[in-house]
């Protein structure tokens, strides 16, 4: 988050995906590099995010 340039008041409220203790996906920012697909990725782990608002937009037909 520092490479980010994310203040530091706000990182607490900012999700976060990890495998242990390295993080794969700053969500609405930027996914490690570890973790990038590339010419040699061989499996392909998906995910996504959905926040609170989105969610109750879809639900209700929105």
């Amino acid at each position: 988050m520092i490479d980010e340039k994310i203040p530091r008041q706000m990182r607490d409220g900012i999700p976060l995906l990890a495998d242990g203790s390295h993080v794969m996906w700053i969500i609405g920012c930027r996914i490690s590099q570890f973790y990038k697909i590339g010419p040699d990725t061989k499996r392909v782990f998906e995910a996504r995010a959905i926040y609170p608002a989105e969610e109750i937009n879809n639900n209700n037909g929105g």
